[in-house]
């Protein structure tokens, strides 16, 4: 597994503390907002395309959103390099 892979950093939610977005070494980018009561979330692939259009999910925390982000990002990762 490369670096790219191991460590996601996060910004700090912007000015309002709410919308979080991270960028990889390989271009990817997450992004978790607090909606006001679920957190959305997308992985959006190196050419701005969502890698996944169904992420109309309610999560309730920010850590999940964020976990599922990472996990949908490693995925991709394995299938789309």
């Amino acid at each position: 597994m490369d670096e790219a892979m191991n460590k996601i950093n996060w910004n700090d939610g912007g000015p309002t503390g709410d919308d979080f977005t991270a960028r990889t070494e390989d271009g990817y980018i997450l992004r978790a907002e607090d909606m006001g009561g679920y957190w959305w979330w997308q992985v959006y692939y190196p050419d701005g395309t969502q890698a996944d259009v169904n992420c109309d999910l309610g999560i309730s925390t920010e850590h999940a959103a964020k976990g599922i982000c990472e996990i949908i990002y490693r995925l991709h990762r394995q299938i789309k390099p």
